[in-house]
């Protein structure tokens, strides 16, 4: 209940009796709470501001729910769009304005301005309207790439499926059990493959580029490393994949001997016979990759992100893994080009930037030069800047995959703006 009642009076808009009666009819804070709050995730709940909250706290959580519109509409995402859908059934005066994609992030202001428009009737708001639709930065709808900050997140495993090619071509040459290769394979991927209606095109080859060289097994559990890929899809596209290996994947020798013998191979090498003696049947480790794909090269983003992940899949956390991870991909938004701050982390010890230059600035380069510059003399980054500035076909070789990328990401970098 109201004890006191204090006069706020603007001199350029000044409150009156008609206004008051107005927000009391129209239902005070609860029907404001139903329409801006309508869809607020529970992590934001825990923000709403209290007494003791800070100012910045409290400007934080204002300027999301009546500047960004973050709560008055879903979560963008796979897990949104039966809301979405719902949304379109009970307002089909929508659609014109929504692109197939329902996960923009920019098209909500879009949706607020013409829904404000159509409902108020007002002239003001429908020419604001047409001026951020005919906007070049707003132009969300006929954006190359999606707006979205992951695509997929994908395991990729051993099948145990012997690579018969290469045993024929390098059986006789084998010795020990890190001599065999074995087929990868897509263990899971979330969201499922081929899940965006915006033409987006799963790689279904990932697996050949994230264990180039097949899987092979170690004697030895491995520690954890790091490496970038860039693929290339049908319609030009790049999709960066940031792959963190790990060594958690074990079996005894007598499966891989066994799965020799499936394969129905010849010239099976002495180590591969069966034997029946116990003390022989050591432990091998497979390879495990935690792939992140993406259309933008947040490659030090998401090595952070992996890492943190796999640290919580060694501890006791709170929630399944698969929940940090659904948050990851399907609830952290891209945020635009120098206007928005994305912060997000999976403990209270460690926060995640996301945050992308402005246009008119230059482009982001989320990596290091470091490899760059640590494998190749000045010199010849500069012969090598001649040729690509020519449009000449340059191959890079290393015997490190962790380093390829890096060195190419920082080549095309140093080209801006060209590409």
């Amino acid at each position: 209940s109201v004890t006191s009642t204090y006069a706020v009076q603007d001199t350029t808009a000044p409150w009156t009796p008609q206004l008051a009666n107005f927000l009391k009819d129209s239902g005070g804070n609860a029907q404001s709470w139903e329409v801006y709050e309508h869809y607020i995730t529970d992590h934001w709940q825990r923000k709403r501001p209290t007494p003791s909250s800070t100012l910045a706290d409290r400007v934080l959580f204002c300027r999301a729910k009546y500047e960004a519109l973050a709560f008055a509409l879903p979560s963008i995402g796979p897990l949104g769009t039966p809301l979405w859908n719902g949304i379109l059934n009970r307002q089909p005066q929508l659609r014109p304005y929504i692109s197939s994609n329902l996960r923009q992030v920019e098209t909500l202001k879009l949706i607020s301005g013409n829904s404000n428009a159509n409902i108020n009737n007002n002239k003001k708001t429908r020419s604001s309207s047409k001026k951020l639709l005919s906007s070049p930065s707003n132009q969300v709808l006929s954006s190359k790439l999606p707006n979205r900050l992951v695509d997929y997140f994908c395991v990729v495993k051993s099948s145990t499926k012997l690579d018969i090619n290469h045993f024929k071509l390098h059986s006789k040459r084998m010795t020990t059990y890190e001599d065999l290769v074995f087929v990868p394979k897509i263990d899971d991927c979330y969201p499922i493959a081929n899940t965006y209606d915006d033409n987006t095109e799963f790689p279904e080859h990932l697996a050949t580029f994230v264990l180039p060289e097949g899987c092979k097994s170690k004697t030895k559990q491995l520690p954890p490393n790091f490496f970038s890929i860039v693929l290339t899809s049908a319609d030009g596209k790049r999709l960066h994949g940031c792959v963190l290996r790990i060594y958690d994947e074990h079996t005894d020798t007598k499966t891989l001997q066994q799965s020799v013998t499936e394969s129905s191979v010849t010239d099976v090498p002495d180590f591969l016979k069966s034997t029946s003696d116990p003390a022989n049947n050591d432990v091998v480790f497979f390879p495990k990759c935690l792939v992140v794909i993406s259309h933008y090269p947040f490659h030090n983003l998401f090595r952070e992100v992996l890492l943190r992940l796999y640290r919580i899949t060694l501890i006791e956390a709170p929630l399944p893994i698969e929940r940090y991870i659904t948050n990851f991909v399907s609830e952290i938004p891209l945020p635009p080009r120098g206007r928005v701050r994305v912060e997000f982390g999976f403990s209270a010890d460690k926060v995640f930037t996301v945050e992308r230059s402005p246009p008119n600035k230059l482009p982001m380069a989320d990596i290091s030069f470091r490899p760059l510059f640590a494998s190749l003399s000045v010199g010849n980054i500069i012969t090598i800047m001649g040729c690509l500035m020519q449009e000449c076909k340059v191959a890079i070789f290393s015997s490190y995959i962790s380093i390829l990328c890096p060195v190419t990401q920082a080549l095309l970098t140093l080209l801006f703006p060209f590409e």
